[in-house]
């Protein structure tokens, strides 16, 4: 995920959706950041969210199922 480059506030946009087009666009502060996911990283996201039971949404969650955030 480092390779990435994307930020800890940007992971609640990396979504089994995104996943099929290997990439995120994040739109914030009115910039649009792209953030290109290698195939084996989306492969790896893919399988990590079939063993959570992950089946729409945000692949990075709290406890409670929220999106992953700063706070």
């Amino acid at each position: 995920i480092c390779a990435t480059g994307i930020r800890v506030s940007e992971l609640k946009y990396i979504t089994l959706e995104v996943l099929k087009d290997g990439r995120a666009d994040v739109n914030m502060k009115g910039k649009l950041r792209v953030i290109i996911i290698p195939q084996e990283l989306c492969k790896m996201l893919k399988r990590y969210a079939a063993e959570q039971k992950i089946t729409s949404g945000s692949i990075f969650v709290t406890k409670t199922g929220r999106p992953l955030d700063r706070t």
